[in-house]
């Protein structure tokens, strides 16, 4: 596969790449360059290796061409209006610039004509009217800790890029709960190369454990040999249950939508604090 993104910059696309790594990030390939050509139409370079290789691919800029961090908050406070707070990933080179409630946001283009003269990859979020605990917590989960974050990313991109052991042309779906209820959504999809977890919620009508819970004492081992989650939306009795998983020695990804993942969070929290307190 890196043969192949070599490829497109050596035959398909005349631009001198200077590609300085290439890694595997979780579900995507990340390309980092020195070159300001390349990091500028990094959404169209993209979109070729997409058409391409048929991976999704995200393109970065190198530690060597982004403007330091104390120019570019001079320079991005003077150009965008209402900042708040600007949370730098310097790993990646992405920064999210928090913007107060009610300011108008800047447009497409001037982030990306900043981005551009920057060498960050910018994105502008709005910050809630009201700042609570939970959306703080949540913000901590999700902005916090990136090298963690980022080995975490590149050990499951290595799992997710691996070359096919067998030809799968079977797969099984195993009905784990919410059959015939409401409640615990869980289901089990495996192949030869895998097993993935759609959902996994909590049933609020149970009383015990074995009623509350998917069955994941269907399969030993069940839960420690996932490979990936995947939870369709932001409601418990889709996934009420994912921090249990972790407990019980889950150490893969969790695959949603962008806006599930902050909803999803805040209600897992709670959830979280509730049980604690009645003793779940």
């Amino acid at each position: 596969m890196r043969h192949e993104i070599a490829r497109y910059f050596s035959v398909v696309n005349p631009i001198e790449s200077g590609v300085t790594k290439i890694e595997f990030e979780g579900p995507r390939i990340a390309i980092y360059t020195r070159n300001p050509e390349v990091f500028s139409n990094r959404d169209q370079i993209a979109k070729d290796l997409v058409t391409l290789i048929k991976k999704r691919i995200v393109i970065r800029s190198d530690e060597s061409i982004r403007m330091p961090k104390e120019v570019f908050e001079e320079e991005v406070r003077r150009r965008i209006k209402g900042i708040q707070d600007l949370i730098f990933n310097d790993l990646i080179g992405e920064v999210i610039v928090e913007i107060a409630s009610g300011v108008p946001p800047p447009s497409d283009d001037e982030i990306k004509e900043l981005s551009a003269s920057t060498g960050w990859v910018i994105r502008v979020e709005m910050q809630p009217p009201m700042q609570t605990k939970t959306v703080q917590k949540a913000n901590n989960i999700i902005y916090g800790y990136p090298e963690e974050r980022l080995q975490a990313l590149r050990r499951i991109g290595e799992k997710v890029f691996r070359n096919q052991v067998f030809e799968t042309t079977d797969a099984r779906i195993t009905i784990l709960g919410s059959g015939m209820q409401v409640g615990r959504s869980a289901i089990l999809l495996q192949t030869n190369e895998s097993k993935i977890l759609l959902d996994c919620g909590f049933s609020p009508s149970g009383t015990k454990n074995m009623e509350m819970l998917p069955r994941f004492d269907i399969m030993e081992d069940l839960i420690s040999e996932l490979d990936a989650v995947v939870i369709t939306h932001a409601h418990l009795d889709h996934m009420g249950i994912v921090p249990y998983l972790f407990k019980y020695d889950y150490r893969g990804p969790i695959y949603c939508t962008e806006p599930t993942l902050p909803l999803m969070l805040m209600q897992q929290l709670d959830f979280i604090n509730v049980a604690g307190k009645e003793g779940v």
